[in-house]
């Protein structure tokens, strides 16, 4: 995640990164991506406490401003 922030030549703590997989929540938080999001979409393994700990969006338009 830090090489992708390097390569679009921004820091990462300014990127919003949004998954699915709870793994990779947690190595964008790692590598200091600012905005981890889990997108909860139907068929979506369900959420462990991990996953629970980060902002849930259940469609894109969330992030927009939009319900």
């Amino acid at each position: 995640y830090r090489k992708i922030a390097a390569e679009l030549g921004v820091e990462p703590s300014s990127i919003v990164f949004v998954s699915d997989a709870e793994a990779e929540l947690v190595a964008a938080k790692e590598a200091g991506i600012g905005w981890p999001v889990m997108s909860i979409r139907p068929g979506n393994e369900p959420l462990t406490a991990v996953g629970k700990d980060f902002p849930t969006v259940y469609s894109l338009l969330q992030l927009c401003g939009e319900d």
